[in-house]
């Protein structure tokens, strides 16, 4: 749990998936993922700006999609948009980051 400007967070992850093999892993995983909805909460009070593969690289997590959503369904603001090369295009990842 954490007291922020935005309020008592608490770091829970959601509660149950759609197949066997992702209900057992969530199971076997919860800790892990509640740790991880910190660091990436963390992260982005610090200030930085998210993106799947940076996290990959930088924190050796997998499917930040999903943690941005815990950290959302537990009252966290997060903004989002999608990255854009240096011709302005769209390209198909997004970037995340909370706004102060």
């Amino acid at each position: 749990m954490a007291n922020t400007e935005q309020g008592v967070i608490n770091f829970e992850v959601h509660k149950h998936e759609n197949n066997y093999e992702s209900e057992t892993s969530l199971q076997l995983h919860n800790r892990v993922f509640k740790k991880n909805c910190k660091i990436i909460y963390d992260a982005m009070m610090a200030g930085e700006v998210l993106t799947t593969l940076g996290v990959a690289v930088k924190y050796n997590m997998t499917d930040l999609p999903r943690r941005i959503c815990d950290l959302e369904e537990n009252g966290v603001v997060i903004e989002k948009d999608f990255v854009y090369d240096d011709e302005g295009n769209r390209t198909r990842f997004k970037k995340y980051w909370i706004k102060k």
